[in-house]
């Protein structure tokens, strides 16, 4: 968890750490947690495959509130300096398929 704790936003280091050990336990690779304070839920990635995921924070979607209800996995173009959402989606198996096809 970053050292800004719970100050910003809707942070949940329990739901990260479970998503991490998921993906880490069904993926050839391993997630990180990748949370800033100024994001508006928590995310892992991975470096070396260039991929961040946001966490959902929220059972229901409600962007005003700042409630996401879905994964969203990121795939990051250094050579373009672009974030490509790649998927977004309300089940981590599918989160799962797409990480164990790009590995």
């Amino acid at each position: 968890m970053n050292k800004y704790g719970n100050q910003f936003g809707v942070h949940s280091p329990n739901k990260t750490n479970e998503v991490i050990n998921i993906l880490n336990d069904k993926t050839d690779i391993k997630f990180k947690d990748g949370s800033w304070h100024n994001d508006l839920c928590d995310s892992v990635y991975n470096e070396e495959y260039n991929l961040k995921i946001f966490i959902p924070n929220s059972e229901v979607d409600d962007e005003g509130n700042e409630e996401f209800n879905t994964f969203s996995v990121y795939n990051y173009d250094y050579e373009n300096d672009e974030d490509y959402e790649l998927l977004n989606t309300t089940d981590i198996n599918k989160v799962i398929e797409l990480v164990n096809k790009r590995v």
